[in-house]
């Protein structure tokens, strides 16, 4: 794939790059900017300390994530999740959470891990990492 595009082309993928992207393994995804081109490096933006963990939840529980001090972090729902975890802030609820289904993730540009709240429909656990 070329680093550079058009801002109105839209590149045409070959099966393995398309599966990069967000297909079977998640592990490799492509920035660009306003004028198409490959974005390798995020400057000072750069994280300088991961954090990592895990977090876990009985059935109709509320647990609030650790304390860490970030800019980012991104939380992942364990694949053995019986069902769907909710994530929001306190007071969070499955009527109110934000949904993440077994194997999915989510980004947040947040300064707190402990700002995050899971809520358990079953035993649940999610695994994040963040950056400062």
């Amino acid at each position: 794939m070329s680093n550079q595009h058009s801002a109105n082309q839209i590149p045409e993928m070959t099966r393995e790059e398309h599966s990069r992207i967000g297909g079977v393994d998640g592990k490799h995804v492509f920035v660009f900017d306003a004028s198409g081109n490959q974005i390798t490096g995020f400057g000072s933006n750069t994280p300088t300390t991961l954090i990592n963990g895990m977090v876990s939840c009985a059935s109709g529980g509320l647990t609030q994530f650790p304390t860490n001090s970030i800019q980012w972090v991104t939380v992942k729902s364990s694949l053995s999740n019986p069902t769907t975890v909710y994530l929001g802030a306190s007071g969070a609820t499955i009527n109110n959470g934000f949904s993440v289904e077994p194997g999915d993730m989510i980004g947040f540009a947040i300064n707190n891990t402990n700002n995050i709240y899971l809520v358990g429909v079953g035993q649940t656990e999610v695994r994040f990492v963040g950056g400062n």
